[in-house]
């Protein structure tokens, strides 16, 4: 099986390297001034700025530490309780 797979991959490798075709210098030149072209044509722009701002989310009351007691009242700490969901 080892010896299969070494003959395909020789085979592929081999019929990869026959298809290559150099390109003549009137082509390159071709090539290049099409990617010009089209660079010149893009406009980049980051869009509304204002409207895809996050909002701030003020909170109302103090913070919770992970460790303090749950506001809900069970006796167990915040991250044992309410702070899992």
């Amino acid at each position: 099986m080892f010896l299969d797979m070494v003959d395909r991959y020789k085979e592929e490798s081999l019929s990869l390297l026959l298809r290559i075709r150099p390109m003549r210098e009137v082509e390159i030149e071709r090539l290049e001034e099409k990617r010009r072209r089209k660079q010149e044509r893009l406009q980049f722009s980051h869009g509304d700025e204002e409207a895809n701002k996050p909002k701030t989310y003020r909170r109302q009351g103090k913070k919770i530490g992970r460790n303090d007691p749950c506001p809900c009242g069970s006796g167990k700490k915040y991250k044992k309780c309410c702070g899992r969901k």
